[in-house]
């Protein structure tokens, strides 16, 4: 039976066992993400047989991590919202990661996103500041009175299931600590930028425009400003990105992007 997990001694308890002995696992939970986890309310567990799943709760589905030992007693969990199983890897599959995706297929779950990481370092990023003379555009850092148009255009160009997208308390939080920029074409929000910066790298969330303003080189201005306000900031700038978003990873090339060996698979159910 599905439980929530009320503290994190609760959490060693019950999941430290598993850790110690030969289970198969996409679990890479940090003390510090648990606990978060826990203060929300967010995390679920469910026992059976050698087996443990445990359940952050998101929006409108539940992200799934497993301990498995007994692959004989699989068994498909049905929670009445999607299940998605995220699953990092680098370069080539090993054989224990064969068996882990056979598990995972085996609970049912089918591939839904594949995504790999791009980087650059901050002396590699090269900005132009003249791109800005012009009258007819202006970014910014999002207010609170952008929160509806904010959150629609994630929601409108995002899957919910793949992109971690923030709900109204955490935009409000993010439009408080300036970490959503957003491009006006006469007035009107066309475009938005959501970063972050942990331990002097700085990582896009998201980077959307609005379908109706795409191919006219505003994803670029969007993209070169936030280059060019935190360039000084910090060392590397990151983001995962899907590999079938050609005209995504064109963008961040372009800027000075590469892709490194670490990828992610997300698995649907």
């Amino acid at each position: 039976m599905l439980k929530r997990l009320h503290s994190y001694e609760e959490y060693k308890i019950r999941v430290d066992p598993y850790k110690k002995g030969k289970y198969f696992s996409n679990c890479y939970f940090l003390p510090e993400k648990i606990k978060q986890l826990i203060e929300e309310k967010k995390i679920y567990i469910e026992e059976s047989e050698n087996n443990i799943y445990l359940l952050e709760k998101e929006e409108c589905f539940y992200r799934l991590y497993f301990y498995i030992k007994n692959i004989d007693n699989l068994r498909s969990l049905q929670l009445g919202l999607p299940l998605v199983i995220e699953y990092p890897y680098k370069g080539i599959f090993s054989e224990r990661q064969h068996i882990e995706i056979e598990i995972i297929q085996e609970l049912g779950f089918s591939l839904g996103r594949e995504s790999r990481r791009m980087s650059a370092k901050s002396q590699n990023i090269k900005v132009s500041e003249s791109l800005y003379i012009n009258e007819k555009f202006m970014i910014d850092f999002a207010t609170k009175d952008n929160i509806e148009v904010v959150a629609g255009i994630l929601h409108h160009t995002f899957s919910p299931l793949y992109s971690y997208l923030p709900t109204k308390a955490m935009l409000n939080e993010l439009l408080d600590q300036k970490k959503i920029l957003v491009i006006n074409i006469n007035g009107e929000i066309a475009g938005i930028l959501n970063m972050d910066i942990v331990k002097n790298i700085s990582w896009i969330r998201q980077l959307a425009i609005v379908e109706k303003f795409r191919g006219r080189g505003y994803g670029w201005l969007l993209l070169n400003y936030y280059h060019m306000l935190f360039k000084d900031e910090v060392l590397e700038f990151m983001q995962w990105v899907d590999i079938n978003n050609v005209s995504a990873i064109r963008l961040y090339e372009k800027a000075g992007y590469k892709f490194d060996d670490l990828r992610a698979n997300e698995y649907i159910l």
